[in-house]
């Protein structure tokens, strides 16, 4: 699909933190592949944005990747993501594949202040996707959106076009529950996906699922 396709993960509702959950107090390094100074909350680096700071660097990817380039995934980050991360390697693996993860709970943000690398502030994925369609429709981008009850990824569609003029629909799509597991399925929505080629790509199939599904697909979108 177009380069800088965003495969972005509105998180389930904050949890309360484990004890059990273990952290250190000290800076993730930045590296060639992620140059955000993230703080490490569990087993994951949260990166250490705003959300204006966090609307600014998606933007910027999305509007000088090649076409043809490998999605910019964005994940974002909870009390409940910090602890299935630490109960699941292939869940933790999938957290890690992404390109971005945001500080999605209040609760990561106190914890990283307790743990002595705070993160400035809370960056809820509702505000997010809502910021990001207001930036994307100055530039006719399009988004898609992927699961949420039946209807719901309809009225959420007619919303963001009524709201943000400029903002195109490429596709909605709500499909079965365990359509991850049907093979026709899965490569009938990958394919609606593909074929509607949109600049953003939201995913809403509930934790762990969501997550999951972008790391095993988005590097083929």
């Amino acid at each position: 699909t177009k380069g800088g396709i965003l495969a972005m993960i509105q998180s389930s509702s904050d949890v309360a933190l484990k004890s059990t959950i273990q952290a250190t107090n000290h800076d993730f390094e930045p590296t060639r592949r992620d140059p955000i100074r993230s703080s490490r909350i569990g087993n994951l680096p949260v990166n250490r944005l705003g959300v204006a700071e966090t609307v600014e660097l998606i933007m910027r990817q999305l509007r000088v990747n090649p076409e043809g380039c490998k999605p910019f995934s964005v994940l974002g980050v909870n009390a409940q993501i910090v602890n299935l991360a630490m109960e699941s390697k292939p869940f933790a693996e999938a957290m890690l594949a992404g390109d971005l993860l945001y500080a999605d709970g209040i609760s990561i943000v106190l914890a990283s202040k307790i743990l002595g690398c705070p993160l400035p502030e809370r960056v809820p994925g509702g505000e997010l996707m809502e910021l990001l369609c207001k930036e994307g429709a100055s530039d006719g981008m399009s988004v898609y959106l992927l699961g949420g009850l039946e209807g719901a990824a309809e009225k959420a569609a007619k919303i963001l076009e009524e709201r943000y003029p400029g903002i195109r629909v490429a596709g909605v799509c709500c499909p079965p529950i365990g359509f991850e597991k049907d093979a026709e399925e899965s490569a009938r929505v990958l394919e609606s996906i593909r074929t509607a080629r949109p600049d953003f790509l939201f995913v809403c199939l509930g934790a762990p699922k969501q997550e999951l599904w972008v790391a095993e697909n988005a590097p083929s979108l």
